[in-house]
């Protein structure tokens, strides 16, 4: 006769029944068995799904929670979901930690791998990860060219002026750069490194301004003038982000990009790893994450008009913190209209401060417009901060002077689960299987080192520089159109003649 559950021989964690049910059978327990109310994420859909937050300190376990659960959100795709519906994942992980474990939970997943793509920007010497990044031949959702120059000089110039030693580019100097940008986009056959090439002397700089076609970026090209020491200091900035080494150039010079519709296409996953850049350079790390999430974006909100009845799609930052000054306009758009959109966003940072401090505006709207959010341990000035902004002024003194406390001090692997703004509810996470993961990678590392040159099967080859480029005919401008020249700005004549 079975057992009911007030038998004095059935285990303990067995007596909350109701609760585990609770969950829908679409969605991912977060919590281990027998948690109350079992925190759990639903699958994001038109009907129900938004953005979330996951933030803690070193050493809290929030990858690992992570982990699992963009592991079993993939693997119930796989069964319950058929192929033209499935969702995607784009995942973006700025510390490079977390992608081995993934890769190994994919690995357990039939099919999964076969539907992966692996980006490594900083792959070097041929290692698996390398792809084409030519901006001039990217998709660029209908934006014109001048406007993107501006986002891409902008862009370069703060990454290039981040650092204790380094100074803001100079308004002329941003201009020179979005000038330059303009004409190579506008030039056929370019690539970025003609951008560097360019700034580098006069006499290649004449260079791209003979072959652009374009009379208007010629004119914005040919109309700013710098001094050479000025000159000198912008090319040196825009060589440090788009030319460290080989490598990168090859990307940059390649005969084709990214296609952001194919790697977000249903099942289809994609994972960016960013944790090894050249010499631990934090604003290289930054520069191509906003490149990257903001191709993603732009190309998602391009193509999904609201409401969007297609496939959902998740994409996840990992140390969001990172990309945030460069990309919280987008992001922001995607928070707080991305769910008409079908549109998951995961932003996951090591505290509060931080992602404040990079985006105020961000850090609000998140908190505002986020469906749920997961903390774990906290410093005590990051726990303050999240209570006082998320909780508000509606929860008791006592019971946020608790909460904060607990935060502080939470052991690894429990964390705090907030929905819809309600009070947090603390949770132990769920076991993860990391030793399984661990030999399904072991098991399958030919499977997966062939997935990682899936987008690049061989070293891409070097990059022409525009000195190499073939000759070709020189531009005619109009006779009647002249170039407006720089005005000289004369020297005050001395009192003494």
């Amino acid at each position: 006769m079975p057992q009911n559950d007030r038998s004095p021989t059935m285990p303990a964690f067995r007596r909350p029944a109701a609760a585990a049910r609770a969950v829908p059978a679409d969605a991912i327990a977060l919590a281990a068995l027998g948690t109350p109310n079992m925190p759990h994420i639903e699958r994001p859909s038109t009907a129900r799904g938004g953005s979330g937050w996951i933030g803690g300190s070193t050493g809290c376990r929030k990858s690992t929670l992570f982990t699992y659960f963009q592991v079993q959100s993939i693997a119930y795709e796989y069964a319950h979901v058929p192929p033209g519906a499935r969702r995607s994942w784009v995942l973006f992980d700025l510390k490079g930690d977390g992608c081995e474990p993934l890769l190994g939970g994919l690995a357990r997943i039939p099919g999964a791998l076969e539907n992966t793509y692996y980006l490594d920007p900083f792959a070097r010497n041929g290692a698996p990860g390398q792809f084409p990044l030519n901006l001039m031949r990217a998709d660029t959702a209908g934006l014109p060219t001048d406007l993107l120059a501006v986002q891409f000089a902008h862009l370069i110039g703060h990454v290039s002026g981040a650092g204790v030693l380094a100074m803001p580019l100079g308004g002329r100097q941003m201009e020179r750069i979005s000038s330059t940008a303009h004409a190579a986009w506008e030039t056929p056959g370019s690539s970025p490194i003609w951008i560097v090439d360019a700034l580098s002397n006069p006499a290649a700089m004449d260079r791209l301004a003979a072959r652009c076609p374009n009379e208007r970026a010629r004119r914005f090209l040919q109309a700013v003038r710098l001094p050479p020491d000025a000159m000198a200091a912008t090319w040196t900035r825009v060589k440090s982000v788009l030319s460290p080494y080989a490598e990168v150039e090859n990307m940059f010079g390649a005969s084709s990009s990214l296609d952001w519709s194919r790697l977000t296409a249903p099942g289809v996953t994609t994972i960016v790893r960013m944790g090894d850049p050249p010499g631990g350079s934090l604003e290289l790390v930054e520069f191509f994450a906003s490149l990257l999430v903001r191709q993603c974006f732009s190309n998602l909100l391009a193509s999904r008009q609201s409401p969007w009845p297609g496939h959902a799609t998740t994409i996840a930052i990992d140390e969001c913190q990172l990309a945030a000054v460069g990309l919280q306009d987008v992001l922001r758009r995607l928070v707080e209209t991305g769910r008409s959109r079908n549109l998951q966003i995961l932003l996951i940072s090591q505290g509060t401060r931080a992602l404040r401090d990079a985006s105020g505006a961000l850090f609000e709207s998140l908190l505002t417009n986020s469906r749920y959010a997961i903390t774990g341990r906290l410093a005590s000035a990051d726990a303050a901060l999240y209570v006082r902004e998320a909780l508000g002024p509606a929860v008791a003194q006592s019971t946020a002077s608790r909460i904060t406390s607990e935060l502080i001090s939470l052991p690894p692997g429990e964390f705090y689960f907030s929905e819809a703004n309600g009070l947090p509810t603390r949770f132990r996470a769920v076991d993860a299987d990391r030793e399984g993961w661990a030999r399904a990678l072991r098991a399958n590392a030919t499977a997966i080192e062939a997935m990682k040159r899936r987008l690049c099967p061989r070293p891409l080859p070097p990059a022409v520089h525009l000195e190499d480029a073939p000759e070709v005919a020189p531009a005619v401008r109009a006779a009647d159109d002249p170039v407006p020249a720089t005005p000289q700005r004369r020297r005050p004549r001395s009192r003494l003649g």
